[in-house]
């Protein structure tokens, strides 16, 4: 059974500072500055499960703010509300933070109510990058926070920024390599958005900070994308929700993982092509959970496998007799099998 992970948004409770490109009024759409109490906190359990079709075991996860630099008391008051309500216990909760504020203290609170889970608000490993966003720690601080959590069995998400000032593909690679081997089992990837009224608004209107343009922002996303897939690590989130400010750039469009991740599959099949001389009709075998990001948006990487060679008709259909972590190209001979693993290591070298 798939858990329901439940969410009580705490905007800017506990932030020891306000980071330039905040503004989690409009991310989360919640503009209470007060911690919720049981009311609300029931009220949000009963309303994401009226959502549901049959019974799920629940999370409960607070997000949002800074829940480990909230007073020790108001953190167990939280904790305790949710795993006591009235609706269902959660089988498990987790909370969102700060690299800064874990230690063993906060960790032993943590495991005493429940959480087997705790984000961190990385953002970036980058020591310049964490200047120019107001975030006042070091990526060893970050390491440190990793391994204090992994020591203890807890499960650690990171959540990383794209296209932070002055960040590099380079950087960006080295430090999400860094977060993997200290043991983050799992990531949130966010592109950095300029909110209206924010001091990051403010610092790019004044020409203080030099933001990576769309197309370096998007390279990056597809070699993390890919690197992390590599590394068995999943990415459950790709931007941020639609936050209603109208913006052209793809970077903060609702379909950005799946353009991503159909720019990959493009890319696997191109590379499949090149390695078959087989004519006439070619069908790619997909499973129906993979079958989207092959097609393409508005079916573009249809379009253009048939544009590139003479010869050649190329089709891809759902097959869910398939593995979705293998390639199957039908021909008119046979099928023939591909390794996805194998041939995302040889298109993206760098990364493997």
């Amino acid at each position: 059974m798939r858990r329901l992970i439940i969410p009580i948004f705490i905007p800017f409770q506990g932030c020891p500072e306000r980071c330039v490109y905040c503004d989690q009024a409009t991310i989360t759409g919640e503009v209470t500055s007060s911690l919720p109490d049981r009311e609300k906190i029931e009220g949000e359990i009963n309303k994401y499960l009226s959502y549901t079709k049959s019974p799920r075991e629940i999370e409960v996860a607070f997000y949002g703010g800074t829940f480990t630099a909230l007073p020790a008391s108001e953190q167990e008051r939280l904790l305790q509300t949710a795993r006591d309500n009235s609706i269902q216990q959660p089988e498990a909760m987790r909370v969102s933070t700060h690299p800064s504020y874990i230690s063993p203290e906060v960790i032993k609170l943590l495991k005493n109510y429940g959480v087997t889970t705790v984000e961190l608000g990385v953002q970036s490993m980058e020591t310049s990058a964490l200047k120019n966003l107001r975030r006042d720690y070091s990526a060893e601080t970050v390491i440190d926070a990793i391994k204090l959590l992994k020591k203890e069995r807890l499960l650690v998400g990171s959540q990383l920024m794209v296209g932070c000032p002055e960040e590099t593909e380079k950087g960006f690679m080295k430090g999400l390599k860094e977060l993997v081997d200290a043991g983050t089992d799992f990531f949130r990837l966010y592109p950095l958005q300029v909110f209206p009224n924010t001091a990051l608004e403010a610092m790019v209107k004044n020409k203080k900070v030099l933001l990576p343009d769309e197309k370096t922002a998007l390279l990056i996303l597809e070699a993390a994308l890919v690197y992390l897939e590599l590394q068995n690590k999943p990415v459950i989130r790709v931007g941020l929700p639609e936050s209603g400010i109208s913006s052209d750039s793809l970077l903060h469009d609702p379909s950005l993982k799946h353009r991503i991740l159909s720019r990959i599959a493009v890319k696997i099949m191109q590379h499949v092509l090149e390695k078959t001389e087989k004519s006439g009709v070619l069908t790619f075998l997909v499973n129906e959970k993979k079958l989207p990001e092959h097609i393409g948006y508005k079916k573009e990487n249809l379009n253009t496998l048939n544009e590139a060679v003479e010869g050649r008709n190329i089709r891809i259909q759902c097959d869910n007799t398939r593995n979705f972590d293998e390639i199957f190209l039908e021909t008119e001979e046979g099928i023939i099998e591909f390794s996805r693993r194998e041939l995302l290591a040889t298109i993206y070298r760098s990364y493997s």
